[in-house]
């Protein structure tokens, strides 16, 4: 018999709440840390606001950090709790808009992500496409003695001694690894990976059989 009255059950929290609607790129049970931002310090209270405090307008419309899409551009990355929502073809801001008029007191507690953060969350979930979709790129692991099990970059052929697999899987803690290294690599902000028959030579140069 549970120790509390079914009256006196814990809320869920408003992340958690939030997260099953939408697709995480973050753990639900991950706590933020953040400090709240100086805008947020500012803002009143209300809890079904129907005009957002001017300070948070200003930054949908021109902060960067509230405006990173994922690599389709299907998806609107949140700066608060690093979620993807579904643009669906609407205007990138009414989507940020409807967001915060319903989760604002998540960005008055929290504040925002900074830039690199976000863009970290993007990359994530964009990893995690890239591996259904294009897997034999994306999970190319050195086998010579010198960097064993480290990943080769595949926007740069480079070898990443950060990144590794858990016990030989890829693993969320490799996506997460992943993604901190894309977040500063230009050559990935292309897009492009680097050709089939060019990953294929890095790969021979780094212990594997040519097939």
């Amino acid at each position: 018999m549970p120790d509390y009255e079914p009256s006196e059950q814990p809320r869920q929290s408003i992340t958690a709440r939030y997260a099953r609607k939408s697709v995480a790129i973050i753990e639900p049970t991950t706590r933020i840390v953040r400090k709240p931002s100086a805008e947020a310090k500012d803002v009143g209270s209300s809890a079904t606001p129907r005009v957002l405090p001017l300070k948070l307008t200003e930054a949908i419309e021109k902060d960067p950090a509230f405006r990173i899409t994922s690599r389709d551009g299907r998806f609107w990355i949140d700066p608060v709790a690093g979620t993807a929502l579904p643009i669906d073809g609407d205007d990138l801001s009414n989507v940020a808009k409807a967001f915060f008029r319903q989760h604002l007191e998540l960005w008055r507690q929290h504040g925002s992500m900074e830039l690199h953060e976000v863009i970290e969350r993007r990359w994530r979930r964009d990893i995690l496409s890239l591996l259904e979709h294009d897997k034999r790129r994306m999970t190319i692991f050195s086998r010579l003695p010198a960097s064993e099990g480290q990943w080769i970059n595949p926007y740069t052929g480079e070898v990443e001694p950060s990144v590794s697999r858990d016990n030989g899987q890829v693993t969320a803690n490799t996506v997460k690894a992943m993604a901190k290294v894309l977040t500063t690599c230009r050559r990935a902000e292309t897009g492009e990976l680097l050709s089939r028959e060019a990953l294929r030579l890095i790969k021979i140069q780094h212990g594997y059989q040519d097939r």
